[in-house]
């Protein structure tokens, strides 16, 4: 099924897929960067000055083990996405797929010393970063960070998808079906390192570029990484943008500790394990740039909603406005909020991305310098109250403060104003406590009912998840019973193209994935 699908259908199949592979490695990132900070906060001398017991020798000890453990995910980066795309977007022998990544991307390296040895471009360890080479698990080669990653993962998957149930004559059987897989991605990422030394200078500059472009906007630059990524995120095509900024020469390169790293993201982990000082021109597109809506302004938006609703209906609607506060405020998880009135009012949501853009422009021209990548309570703290006084972390509630009110006053004005139908305001509202009981059994969602209002399971073609939303191929989009999922619980659904949908979830989008796996 689904092979008449449109090349527009298989487009917003893969980037959509692609997009959502990303996270994997990112969650991690997340984690260990949260390790990462919290060792670093204390092992700062103006934090042993502040707190004397901190430093201990044992506890300093301690924190610098942290520190290191927490520079796993940034050093190994590339590699992580070399084996989390494959991983990610493959249907069948996922763990063949992300062994093929992790031996294609050594072996591409390999072969891209091979070429720079043979041509005589190796150059001298004092001038690696002049040469636009670096060392990759060991191996001089070509600097090419987390594109280089990317670009392995997306020719495994490609192979994977090709050779995964290849059947060879009876002689080389043994080597047939899935272990191909692994041996044709050798064959293959030893000739693309071979061929990338020649070509790699057109996608550096092509990055570049656009690196250029944003940092030539300047101020406005933060404001249209973070109103580009709200707009993006109703299509799950966000993390393909933000990876490009965190990651990439799209972000900015900075020479740390004698390194030139390239991408916000890294640049503020590798200044804050080497202790240097931070970057305001990295931290732009970080989590401070979110702070004023995922901490203040979204709250403000479920006040908002809760004022405005009937008073009979409160009561009934607290649990979801609270799961949804704490989701962002907590971890940076915006959609069971912005899928409250993204459909019902698509100008609020307009009105919402310019004022997340604004939040990181605001942030950026008051030089504040919080990092990481979530934009929740633990962020702020974390990143911002205990690096010190130097981070500025004082100016988000300041500025906080101001984004509550905006965000307040529209979003109540506008519901009142247009008589927008947000929870609560329906003649009878459906009680939400009842509703959990209809779409759970036993504290788990009812899957099967999910099914059937997805058509069967003969109409699902391709099945996945990313942090809140079931991502899914279907063979007819007519059979997809929009009203009967969102009886089911479901927060939204959005309909791409004519076989590609996504189905808003929320926090527990995982477990539902688990279960319908297990029917189909």
């Amino acid at each position: 099924m689904g092979k008449d699908r449109s090349v527009r259908s298989k487009f917003w199949e893969f980037f959509q897929g692609l997009g959502k592979t990303f996270m994997l490695p990112v969650a991690l990132l997340a984690f260990m960067g949260l390790m990462l900070g919290i060792g670093s906060s204390f092992t700062s001398s103006s934090t042993i000055e502040t707190i004397p017991f901190l430093g201990n020798p044992v506890l300093q000890t301690i924190f610098s083990f942290l520190s290191t453990i927490g520079g796993f995910a940034f050093t190994y980066l590339p590699v992580l996405f070399a084996m989390a795309i494959p991983l990610g977007l493959v249907r069948y022998e996922k763990g063949v797929a992300a062994f093929s990544g992790f031996v294609g991307f050594v072996i591409m390296h390999l072969s891209i010393n091979f070429y720079l040895t043979e041509t005589n471009q190796l150059v001298e360890a004092d001038k690696l970063r002049e040469a636009g080479q670096g060392m990759v698990m060991g191996i001089q080669t070509l600097e090419m960070g987390v594109l280089g990653g990317i670009i392995v993962g997306i020719i495994v998957y490609l192979l994977h998808n090709r050779f995964y149930d290849i059947q060879l004559p009876n002689s080389f059987a043994f080597f047939g079906g899935a272990r191909f897989v692994p041996i044709i991605t050798a064959f293959t990422l030893a000739i693309v390192g071979i061929v990338l030394p020649m070509i790699w200078p057109i996608f550096a500059m092509a990055i570049t570029g656009i690196g250029n472009t944003i940092q030539k906007a300047g101020v406005f630059g933060p404001f249209l990484f973070g109103a580009g990524e709200r707009l993006l995120l109703p299509f799950g095509l966000h993390h393909i943008l933000v990876a490009m900024i965190r990651f990439t020469e799209a972000g900015g390169t900075q020479l740390v500790d004698g390194q030139m790293i390239s991408g916000a993201l890294n640049i503020f982990y590798a200044q804050l394990q080497s202790g240097a000082p931070i970057s305001p021109s990295a931290t732009a597109f970080l989590s401070q740039g979110k702070m004023p809506t995922f901490m203040f302004g979204l709250p403000a938006v479920a006040l908002a909603i809760y004022h405005t609703a009937r008073p009979e209906n409160r009561k009934k609607i607290k649990g979801l406005l609270i799961s949804g506060f704490i989701a962002t405020f907590v971890t940076g998880i915006t959609e069971p909020i912005e899928f409250l009135f993204l459909f019902i009012a698509p100008v609020l949501y307009g009105i919402h991305v310019i004022l997340t853009g604004l939040g990181f422009m605001v942030m950026a021209l008051l030089g504040v310098v919080i990092g990481n990548t979530d934009g929740g309570i633990l962020d702020f703290l974390i990143f911002g109250v205990l690096q010190g006084m130097d981070t500025k972390w004082y100016l988000v509630l300041v500025v906080g403060a101001i984004w509550f009110a905006i965000y307040y006053i529209v979003f109540r004005y506008a519901i009142l104003k247009f008589n927008l139908k947000t929870p609560g305001r329906e003649e009878i509202a459906e009680d939400v406590s009842t509703k959990e009981v209809a779409y759970k059994k036993n504290g788990k969602y009812d899957v099967e009912r999910i099914l059937v209002a997805l058509g069967g399971k003969e109409n699902l073609d391709s099945l996945d998840n990313c942090v809140t939303r079931l991502r899914l191929v279907v063979d007819d989009m007519s059979k997809v019973n929009q009203e009967e999922l969102k009886s089911c619980g479901a927060l939204g659904v959005v309909v791409l193209d004519e076989h590609n949908v996504q189905v808003i979830i929320g926090t527990q989008v995982a477990a539902v994935k688990t279960e319908l796996e297990k029917m189909i």
